[in-house]
């Protein structure tokens, strides 16, 4: 049994006869971006406001990203989401973009090479168009398949402008 005793803002953990203060371990909400140092894929969407997602978590950026920086603390809405309860039933998203009005999230790939998707028309995210998630593989992006280069059923990144998509794959870099 571990034992904690509290007095002011210290902590005390007896079995390990370590003190320190409450607010590094006590009442602060689960962020995967903070605890695991990474964010999986990030979006600005059709309402202004900056998504970012990591693990089965996500955050919000309200405001103007051109004006802000992540080191603006006013600039957070809220604590870290879980994206199942928000994003259509996904569980996780490794790749979002807006093109065409529309905004789509797909979640990391199956061990089959498929991977579960929604859109969202419009600036609403509260309800995705469907009711449940989408399914497909590395033909969604319409490339025939003799100049598909894609490492996987997903890009890195897309890229949209105008009538222009430019899907980025690759590997991870080491460094």
């Amino acid at each position: 049994m571990i034992t904690y005793l509290f007095k002011g803002t210290s902590c005390l953990h007896l079995e390990l006869d370590n003190e320190f203060p409450v607010a590094d371990a006590w009442g602060r909400p689960r962020n995967t971006v903070h605890d695991a140092n990474r964010i999986d894929t990030a979006f600005v969407g059709r309402d202004g406001r900056t998504y970012v997602f990591s693990g089965d978590q996500f955050v919000v950026y309200a405001g103007d990203p051109a004006h802000n920086t992540v080191y603006d603390a006013v600039w957070i809405d809220g604590d870290p989401k879980p994206i199942r309860e928000h994003w259509g039933g996904l569980t996780s998203v490794a790749l979002a973009y807006v093109r065409d009005n529309a905004t789509y999230l797909f979640e990391h790939p199956a061990g089959d090479g498929t991977v579960r998707y929604v859109v969202y028309s419009g600036t609403d995210y509260t309800r995705p168009d469907g009711s449940e998630p989408n399914t497909t593989d590395s033909g969604f992006w319409g490339i025939p398949e003799g100049y598909r280069i894609l490492s996987g059923p997903l890009p890195v990144a897309v890229l949209s402008e105008g009538d222009s998509v430019l899907l980025l794959s690759g590997d991870e870099s080491d460094g």
